[in-house]
């Protein structure tokens, strides 16, 4: 979900059914992008829903067995970086907000620090 927040679908895991589909509504001049990662213990759903002349909305939900741990929605920028995000927990009645004020794309970031340590 903290990746969701960052705007960014994760890969789904190798074990994962993956479906998805696209739905656009030219009347709105919408565009929804929608993936659903089912496995056993947990379900991943994203929507990403693109408006003409706004700003770019990712939102995501994790279940297992059927309850809600997590639902977050950000708000993406032109350039599809994070802009806004909010991810809450039902289930403990938390909330976690995120507000981009600034973008340094000064800063490099070594690849290592990305990499899985499975």
């Amino acid at each position: 979900m903290l990746w969701a927040a960052f705007g960014v679908v994760r890969p789904p895991a190798g074990d994962a059914a993956v479906f998805g589909a696209q739905l656009k509504d030219s009347v709105k001049q919408t565009r929804r992008v929608v993936w659903r990662f089912a496995q056993v213990e947990d379900t991943l759903d994203y929507v990403v829903t693109d408006s003409a002349g706004r700003a770019s909305i990712l939102e995501a939900e994790w279940r297992r067995p059927g309850k809600v741990v997590a639902r977050s929605r950000s708000q993406l920028d032109a350039q599809a970086r994070p802009a806004s995000a909010r991810v809450d927990f039902p289930e403990g009645e938390a909330r976690f907000e995120l507000t981009v004020v600034a973008v340094d794309t000064a800063a490099v970031i070594p690849p290592a620090v990305w990499r899985s340590r499975r």
